[in-house]
């Protein structure tokens, strides 16, 4: 898992950004910058990575300043966070809207799209790890994708659309259906 500074964070999640947008590598303009961090894809992700940060804080004032965070990017851009959720740099929202994370750990290089869910098969308030997915790094989770309880998704794998995983899924193996079967190998 990523250590990395929050800059250092934030910074990989532009160069995804900027990537996607078909930019990166190109000479920026300081206005690039700014347009960046206010872009409907970005800014959710700046959002989380803050609101994270100040969790992180034993005081009280990073409690609020992170439950404030994750209230408004769930507000604004439809995107829920579990501030126990530790997600490496690169992540990317094409589309925001629906988004509920309720994972252990989300790896590096990630593609969430819309309606996705990641969380326990049960209420869990207290936030179990155990009964929480685990995605691997360069995850492509599909919109409308469904990922319960303690699975793990392994590295490189693609969650298809609308898919309900319920189990365990290989390395780069892309999986889909209700509930989700193995499409292709990795």
């Amino acid at each position: 898992m990523h250590t990395g500074s929050f800059k250092e964070t934030v910074l990989a999640d532009l160069a995804v950004n900027w990537q996607h947008r078909g930019i990166a590598g190109q000479p920026h303009r300081p206005g690039d910058v700014v347009r960046s961090l206010t872009d409907v894809r970005f800014l959710p992700v700046l959002m989380l990575r803050a609101a994270s940060y100040a969790h992180a804080r034993a005081d009280l004032p990073g409690k609020l300043v992170s439950r404030g965070l994750s209230l408004a990017n769930r507000l604004i851009f439809g995107v829920e966070c579990a501030a126990q959720t530790q997600i490496g740099p690169g992540l990317y929202f094409p589309h925001t809207g629906g988004i509920v994370i309720g994972a252990t750990r989300i790896g590096s290089g990630c593609v969430v799209y819309h309606q996705v869910t990641l969380g326990a098969k049960i209420i869990d308030m207290p936030f179990t790890p155990s009964l929480r997915p685990t995605i691997g790094d360069n995850v492509v989770l599909s919109a409308g994708s469904k990922i319960l309880g303690g699975v793990t998704i392994g590295d490189g794998a693609i969650v298809a659309a609308n898919a309900v995983v319920t189990k365990d899924v290989a390395a780069g193996d892309v999986v889909g259906g209700v509930p989700a079967t193995i499409i292709k190998k990795g």
